[in-house]
């Protein structure tokens, strides 16, 4: 699978690596956890707000994807999580309205 994401566990700054910008300027960061199964899971914070997670499942080809708190997703959150998608599942260049229909917000209990 293709995934750049830091794995050691811990929170780390995303990097605009398929953006010209240099940098999101702490604005964007993830945390790293590894899983009891031996899966890894990614936690993606966009202006200290709860936006998405991936979840790498061992024998699972996919990732699992969870998209939190959209209605606050502002154009630079969506920027954030697009390259937190592309980075962490290989994904091309997709729009908010595609992110969107590919992967349904989670809702919490």
């Amino acid at each position: 699978m293709y995934n750049t994401l830091d794995r050691h566990a811990g929170m780390h700054e995303l990097r605009p690596d398929f953006l010209s910008q240099k940098s999101f300027y702490g604005k964007a960061r993830y945390a790293s956890v590894p899983q009891k199964d031996g899966g890894m899971t990614f936690i993606l914070m966009s202006y200290d707000t709860l936006v998405a997670a991936i979840t790498e499942h061992p024998g699972q080809e996919e990732p699992t994807v969870e998209l939190h708190n959209v209605a606050l997703y502002s154009s630079t959150t969506v920027k954030h999580v697009r390259e937190f998608l592309r980075q962490g599942c290989g994904l091309p260049n997709l729009t908010k309205a595609q992110i969107l229909r590919k992967f349904p917000e989670t809702v919490a209990e």
